[in-house]
């Protein structure tokens, strides 16, 4: 027994030895027919193909393999596009297709016989767009199937077709339907190449969108397709008995027939199996969520409809549905709200002409109770083309109760009593209503709508034709009482008259707020607008507010009246600069302006980009621990420039491209009267002119000198005509300025003056700068400091006068005087 086993392990040894060995063998002498054939492979297949092909196709790679489809030899291409295969070649502008990988498969003994029947086609990874144009001309007739070829060493016997991973678009212009979906994985196999096929079709895809007409629908609704049929290609004509398409979680059973060999002509039926009311509210999504994820529902929804006639480029066929649901109920499991009593009945035809504008979607009737709330009315919906509506809505409803119903997250507050009767019917763009609603206690906040928040809100509305009123609307905005009355039209136009006692914009305080205005396509149009900011008032009576999508313009023209300046200052963060901020001015401005305002994304306003032109009035002024001013110390004590104050100022300022131009002021103050003009950028950039009399430049000190020379020579004749006017420059940054003579200036208005009387600007001359030859000095010198950028400079008491001291100074004086 033991000689018999050992005899037996020794042959079972020498099988497996020479299995294997033969096995070695098939794959080697495989793979070397393909090998040794792969290039006649190639060539053949390019061949062949392009006696088929009606349009350009570009491949990356071709690749010839058996050893991962084995027993069949697969011809691989890769990275494929297909240009549209339009008719008019002038159309042939776009890819119809891009695959990753496209197979076709065939026996290895075809590689022998030099003849390839081609028995299975893959093709994964990719998008298909296919389109028929107005004119019934299609992008996707790119293969000949007669090459009228005698010879051809290729043929078609396919057991199998599978794609996976294709992106496929389908456009009909003729009947203006679109559809997009995504192909996970699709199958169908049968005896293709027979007379009598048995075929099954598997699919599983995912609807994106769907459009008939300006009808659209925007979803992922997940199907599954599981179709068993028979054809017979003699007398052209698919049939099934029962196959089954699966819509999210509903079943629906497809059974008829479908005859091409003329056209192709379908009638068959769809018929619900058994669907609940959840499976079919498990499909109504917002932003990827289940609207009634929460939500346990009771009921049978009914579903049937029938599609017969023919399909073609330019022809649908007929389409009928009915539907209904009897008795169900909807119970939230969370919140103890039951809706009840939920009834519907309805239909859907695409009409005599089987296309968009003959289209019609009825729902009859529908009801529906939940606690003390009630909503019931019909609905109809026809002509997809002007989507013409005929409506009737009775409801009468707790808000609160509702709000727990939808359980949108973003949904802060919602809470009052809302009822309404209402009649619409119309094309969607001229629809013409009829009806009331009302809102009791009404309160809405939305992290969608931060700018809108409302609270113990009551108010009327009337539907008329186009028109919606709103009247008697008074409530709560951000806390802040409002009432408003409007006219909204529903082509998008809203015109209202509103109060409201205070809003924050861009964190100022407006407060009693008046306006009158319309909407139309992102534009307001304030034709009255008028608040309280700043402890002032503004008035305009032409304003405009444009809105896009990053950007806010508002452009008009104002009256501002008193206007606190350091309120304004305070409020605006002093406008986005240091150099004056609400701790240096104060007093009361009154001005009109037109304006150009641009506002960010988060509506903060861009002074750089905005053009403001005032003419403006400023009154009971005062500038305290300004820096500027006090570095004109030379002139002035400087304790005396740490506290400025003036009665009035008149002028007008423009701000454009980022920097602000003050025209010409004259200023009257405690301190030191002068004229000021310049620029100020906002980039700290400054360029002022100052003129100041020469008489207004003596301290205390300078004066009492002057006083004491009177006394001994007796009165100056001061009269405007004889006083010279020194001009100063201030130029470098609101940190760093720099003061300097205006040379130009001063021997200008010098030039003037002596071209005028020449004696009368010398004696004018002689009693403006009748000091001692050593102060005149220092005052060179000091004003040589300023201009490097130090400005403490100190006066001394003169002492006697010289006459021959005198003559030296004015010839050591910075400027001298020529005449003709």
């Amino acid at each position: 027994m033991k000689f018999d086993s050992f005899v037996n392990k020794k042959k079972f040894t020498k099988i497996l030895f020479w299995l294997g060995i033969s096995l070695f063998a098939v794959i080697g002498l495989c793979s070397a027919i393909v090998y040794f054939n792969s290039d006649k492979i190639k060539q053949t297949f390019i061949k062949e193909l392009n006696k088929h092909l009606l349009t350009e196709v570009k491949v990356k790679d071709i690749d010839i393999g058996w050893m991962s489809s084995f027993p069949l030899v697969s011809v691989s291409f890769s990275q494929i596009s297909i240009v549209d295969a339009y008719k008019d070649t002038t159309l042939n502008q776009g890819t119809m297709a891009s695959l990753s990988n496209l197979s076709l498969k065939f026996n290895l003994i075809d590689v022998l016989s030099g003849s390839y029947n081609i028995r299975k086609i893959e093709a994964e990874k990719g998008q298909i767009k296919l389109r028929i144009l107005n004119t019934g001309d299609c992008n996707y007739e790119f293969w000949k199937s007669d090459t009228s070829s005698s010879d051809s060493e290729f043929s078609f016997s396919i057991k199998k077709i599978q794609i996976k991973d294709i992106a496929l678009e389908y456009h009909n212009d003729i009947s203006k339907m679109f559809v997009s979906t995504e192909v996970f994985k699709a199958t169908a196999s049968g005896e293709f190449s027979s007379q009598y096929q048995s075929i099954d079709i598997v699919s599983d895809l995912n609807v994106k969108s769907f459009a008939y007409d300006n009808l659209q629908m925007q979803s992922n609704i997940p199907i599954h397709i599981d179709i068993e049929a028979e054809n017979n290609t003699l007398q052209g004509l698919l049939s099934t008995t029962e196959s089954i398409i699966q819509v999210g979680d509903m079943k629906f059973a497809m059974a008829g027939k479908m005859n091409y060999k003329e056209a192709l002509n379908i009638d068959c039926s769809v018929i619900a199996k058994q669907i609940q009311l959840s499976e079919a509210l498990s499909l109504l999504k917002l932003d990827g969520k289940e609207i009634f994820e929460q939500y346990k529902a009771d009921g049978m929804l009914q579903f049937a409809m029938n599609i017969n006639g023919e399909l073609a480029k330019d022809k649908m066929p007929q389409i009928k549905a009915e539907y209904n649901l009897d008795n169900a109920s909807v119970y939230h499991k969370k919140n103890n709200i039951r809706i009840k009593n939920v009834n519907l009945k309805g239909n859907y035809t695409n009409g005599e002409n089987k296309n968009s504008t003959t289209s019609e979607l009825n729902v009859d009737s529908f009801s529906a109770d939940f606690n003390n709330n009630f909503l019931k009315g019909h609905f109809q919906l026809k002509d997809f083309h002007k989507l013409y509506i005929d409506a009737s809505i009775g409801a009468k409803a707790n808000l609160s109760e509702v709000k727990d119903l939808i359980k949108q997250d973003s949904l802060e507050v919602l809470s009052g009593k809302i009822s309404v009767d209402l009649k619409a019917k119309g094309e969607l763009k001229k629809l013409r209503m009829k009806g009331s609603a009302s809102l009791e206690n009404f309160a809405f906040k939305d992290k969608r709508l931060p700018s809108v928040a409302l609270d113990k809100t009551n108010c009327e509305l009337t539907f008329d034709n186009d028109k919606i009123h709103v009247f008697g609307a008074k409530g709560r905005y951000f806390a802040q009482p409002f009432e408003v009355t409007a006219n909204y039209i529903l082509n998008g136009k809203l015109s209202a008259e509103a109060k409201l006692k205070r809003y924050e914009l861009s964190k100022i305080t407006l407060n009693d707020i008046e306006a009158k205005l319309t909407y139309d396509k992102n534009v307001i149009d304030f034709s009255y607008l008028k608040f309280s900011v700043f402890d002032g008032w503004v008035l305009s009576k032409s304003c405009k507010v444009l809105f896009d999508q990053n950007t806010t313009t508002a452009n008009g023209v104002a009256d501002l009246t008193n206007i606190n300046l350091q309120k304004a200052f305070a409020q605006t963060k002093n406008f986005n600069q240091q150099v004056l901020t609400d701790k240096n001015v104060n007093g009361t401005l009154s001005a009109k302006a037109k304006f150009n305002l641009y506002f960010d994304k988060d509506f903060n306003l861009q002074l750089d980009k905005s053009t403001i032109t005032t003419d403006y009035t400023l009154n009971q002024g005062r500038l305290k621990n300004v820096q500027i001013l006090e570095k004109l110390s030379l002139f002035v004590d400087e304790a005396a420039l740490k506290d400025v104050k003036f009665e009035t100022i008149s002028s007008s300022i423009q701000i454009k491209n980022g920097s602000i131009l003050l025209n010409p002021i004259s200023v009257q103050s405690n301190i030191l009267n002068f004229n000021f003009a310049g620029t100020h950028g906002f980039n700290g950039a400054i360029d002022y002119n100052i003129s100041v009399k020469l008489s207004e430049l003596a301290s205390k000190r300078k004066k009492a000198a002057m006083q004491k020379q009177q006394q001994q020579f007796g009165s100056f004749e001061n009269s405007s005509d004889n006083r010279i006017t020194l001009f100063v420059k201030v130029k470098g940054t609101t940190d760093n300025p720099i003061f300097s003579y205006d040379i130009k200036g001063n021997i200008l208005k010098a030039s003037e003056k002596l071209n005028k009387d020449r004696q009368e600007v010398l004696m004018a001359l002689d009693k403006d700068f009748n000091l001692r030859i050593e102060e005149s000095k220092k005052q060179r010198e000091q004003w040589e400091r300023q201009q490097a950028g130090e400005f403490i400079i100190e006066w001394e008491e003169p002492e006697t006068k010289q006459e021959n001291k005198d003559k030296k100074q004015f010839e050591e004086a910075d400027f001298s005087v020529e005449w003709e």
